[in-house]
């Protein structure tokens, strides 16, 4: 596995990150590997936070 050189700084300002959007390109488009992407670490940041809770309780 090819793991990114990217500090703990900033995944936690990318998590801590708000954008709102009210209007979308709709000539744009999101690849088919982007959104797989996209909802891998989604999930991912789901179950890591789900497995911190059991921790915790």
């Amino acid at each position: 596995m090819n793991t990114p050189n990217i500090s703990k700084k900033e995944i936690i300002n990318a998590f801590q990150f708000r954008h709102a959007t009210k209007e979308f390109d709709t000539s744009k488009k999101v690849s088919d590997s982007d959104m797989d992407f996209i909802l891998e670490t989604a999930h991912l940041s789901l179950a890591l936070s789900v497995l911190n809770l059991g921790i915790l309780l």
